[in-house]
């Protein structure tokens, strides 16, 4: 089989463009492809695409006078992550309304009672927006954007030059109730809600809680307190584009409109989001206990040992403010560490459940199989492949 030159045309935002790329170099490695990367602010890029030798193009750059030169080619082109749906053009792009759900599931889960949203006026942000608000509805909850400046409606939500000033998000963060819960467009306004917070001597997470989205993990993880994020799945977006572009070549004809949805893989939960009552001191270290020493193998007697309250009365106020009890609060934790090193390390079933808490495989494979509906192993094999 020939090589085939790809042209993929890319945007300024490399926490976003490395992933993508990523998935489409691991289609393109097994199929000879030609992967030449294309910038958007590259001199005279639309008259360069029309007489390009590349066999196919994938775009992440919407700018019209590109899109009007892909559409003048006859050769297979797809977009990934468009604002709109371009005709002729097949495309996929995150499922952003499903972030804003989960973003809002995590947060109620964590015990959060009172909301916010950080945005844009851009296509993307107010899709994630939408979902979050439906999802908070949904269980009662309403929601504060904003597009409320001290106390005054505003037409539509900023620009991002207009909200990409420390200024602006301290002046807003000032303006909301607490304590809260925001939910930012993405991570790199999330990262600036935190350090906003930490120069107003605000508490992450005790008084405000912060969710991003796109999940970089340089963002998350050198916040002045590390940042929860809905992993978005680039990595499948761009595999996925790989994949239309690939049956194109093969003479398949996709949607010409297409636009395939990818979901999100999931929350990543970090320090900014560990819900604490701030005045519950019995609540607050018992979960305190929970959360730092699952890993450990603790029981709720061992908890219990250390908490001044009768087990009864502890299991009222678990399920007064966060809708379940201490074990299964334990069990929760649990799992999300047994996920977390599925995900990311190459330890066996054995090792994975004696690093999460659990005193064997089988209860590890137990518990999978009860929240999950498939082995660790199934599990762990799933995730590679996406």
């Amino acid at each position: 089989m020939p090589s085939r030159r790809i042209d993929i045309i890319v945007l300024p935002k490399p926490y976003v463009v490395e992933p993508l790329l990523e998935g489409i170099h691991q289609h393109g490695q097994a199929n000879r492809w030609r992967l030449v990367v294309r910038y958007a602010w590259e001199p005279q890029l639309a008259r360069r695409l029309k007489s390009s030798p590349a066999d196919g193009f994938i775009t992440l750059d919407d700018e019209p006078s590109v899109l009007r030169a892909l559409a003048a080619t006859p050769k297979p082109k797809i977009g990934i992550r468009l604002a709109k749906p371009v005709k002729g053009m097949p495309s996929v792009a995150p499922d952003d309304r499903a972030v804003g759900r989960l973003a809002a599931e995590h947060l109620i889960a964590e015990g959060y009672t009172r909301f916010a949203f950080l945005g844009l006026n851009l296509d993307y942000s107010l899709l994630r927006r939408d979902g979050f608000v439906s999802a908070l509805s949904d269980r009662g909850y309403t929601c504060i954007d904003n597009r409320r400046e001290m106390g005054r409606p505003r037409p539509r939500f900023p620009r991002y030059d207009e909200l990409n000033r420390p200024e602006v998000i301290e002046k807003w963060v000032q303006s909301l109730p607490f304590p809260i819960a925001i939910m930012a467009c993405s991570d790199e306004f999330g990262s600036q809600v935190i350090d906003a917070c930490d120069r107003l001597g605000i508490d992450v997470p005790a008084k405000c809680a912060v969710i991003g989205a796109d999940n970089n993990e340089l963002r998350c993880e050198f916040s002045p307190t590390t940042m929860t994020s809905v992993d978005v799945d680039l990595h499948s977006a761009g595999l996925r584009g790989a994949l239309l572009l690939e049956r194109a070549f093969r003479g398949e004809r996709p949607e010409s409109d297409l636009v395939e949805m990818i979901q999100p893989a999931g929350v990543v939960p970090r320090r900014s989001t560990e819900w604490l009552s701030g005045h519950d001191a019995e609540l607050d270290k018992a979960l305190t206990m929970i959360r730092s020493q699952a890993a450990a193998g603790i029981t709720i007697d061992d908890v219990l040992a250390e908490v001044p309250i009768s087990r009864t009365a502890l299991e009222q106020r678990f399920k007064k403010q966060l809708g379940r009890t201490p074990g299964e609060e334990l069990r929760r934790v649990r799992l999300n560490l047994a996920v977390q090193l599925l995900e990311q390390t190459d330890l066996s079933v054995m090792e994975v459940a004696m690093r999460s808490g659990y005193s064997s495989s089988a209860y590890l494979c137990q518990a999978f199989r009860q929240q999950k509906g498939v082995s660790p192993s199934r599990y762990r094999a799933a995730y590679a492949e996406r």
